[in-house]
This record gives structure tokens, C-alpha cells and sequence, in this order.
């Protein structure tokens, strides 16, 4: 009687095992499901761990897909001085602004300038690099190579002179002076 029992024991385990190993080849060898995929305003079959994996979105059917599937958004770009077309994405990972019109771009790509303020060199509206007190150059190579150390102007706050970047003195509501002298003779307490 114990042989009758271990030998179905024995027969049972091995149809587990055996189910459990078709089971698993059966998973391995599954076709990958694939979906309408929509990526970058286009429609394309694929499976879906790679629509995914490229940031696109999954569909069930290519009818759903084209429906839903816009193209990216697209802008004027002000990239180094000049106006091209991108997505709106790309462009701000570009470091790039936006604008809805070629003619807000251009004018706004127009104004800009390589400016030094303080040592240091930014792309800003020559307006902007004026009123800040920095020095506009057409190239970033210019700039960098003309933009030291930021002016130093012996400055007059709140009565006292000290010896400041001119930016700073200007923005601390301080006036300037070329000699140490100068501003001590012309600085008063309030």
C-alpha cells in the first residue's frame, strides 16, 4: 500500500512539474503584444514596452491611435540670435524662448546681445544689459574675452564709501566716484 501511495506521489509531482515547466515555455515563447503607437504626431505599430520606452502613447486600434495622435506643438524659437521652427519641447531643452508669432521671435531675437555685467557673460535684450549697467558684444566669444573683473567704483551708502562693483553701488542706491577722495569729499550722512 505505501509503494501504491508514493509511486502516485511521485506521478503527481512530476505532472506538476511538468505543467509548470510548459507553462514557463509556453510564457517565453508568447508574441509580444503590440500597439498603435503615437509618437511625435505619427501613428506606427510596435509593441507597446517599446512605444513606451520612446515616450509614445498606446492604442488598441489604429483608428483610436490616429484620432487621439496630435503632432507635437510647434513654435518660432529664438536659439543664439536666430529664428527657427521647433517644438516647444525642444526648444526649451535647447535653452531656446518660444513665441506664437515669426515676428514676436525675430524682434525679440533682434534685441539680443551677449552681455558682461558684474565679470559675468548672459544673452539678454540689449535693453535690459543696458539698464543693468553691463556692456552689450554681438558674440559670446567677445563678450567672454572683454568681460573681466566687473568696474569698481569707489561708492558713497548711507554715508559711508567703500570701494564696490558700480552695479552693485547703483542698485544699493549709492553714487559712484572715480577716486576714493572724490567720494569722500561728495559723500554726506543722511
Amino acid at each position: 500500500m505505501k509503494r501504491i501511495l508514493s509511486f502516485s506521489c511521485l506521478v503527481m509531482l512530476l505532472g506538476i512539474g511538468l505543467l509548470a515547466s510548459g507553462t514557463r515555455a509556453q510564457a517565453a515563447d508568447a508574441p509580444i503584444k503590440p500597439c498603435w503607437c503615437c509618437i511625435d504626431g505619427k501613428v506606427v505599430q510596435m509593441p507597446a514596452k517599446d512605444c513606451k520606452a520612446k515616450g509614445g502613447l498606446c492604442f488598441t486600434t489604429k483608428e483610436e491611435a490616429v484620432k487621439n495622435c496630435e503632432p507635437p506643438k510647434l513654435c518660432w524659437c529664438c536659439i543664439d540670435g536666430k529664428v527657427v521652427q521647433l517644438p516647444s519641447a525642444e526648444c526649451k531643452e535647447k535653452g531656446g524662448k518660444c513665441f506664437t508669432t515669426r515676428e514676436e521671435a525675430v524682434k525679440y531675437c533682434e534685441s539680443l546681445c551677449w552681455c558682461c555685467i558684474d565679470g559675468m557673460v548672459m544673452q539678454i535684450p540689449s535693453a535690459d544689459c543696458k539698464a543693468k549697467g553691463g556692456r552689450c558684444f554681438t558674440t559670446k566669444e567677445e563678450a567672454v574675452k572683454n568681460c573681466g573683473r566687473p568696474k569698481l567704483c569707489w561708492c558713497c551708502i548711507d554715508g559711508k564709501v567703500v570701494q564696490i562693483p558700480a552695479t552693485d553701488c547703483k542698485a544699493k542706491g549709492g553714487h559712484c566716484f572715480a577716486t576714493k577722495e572724490e567720494a569722500a569729499k561728495n559723500c554726506q550722512k543722511p
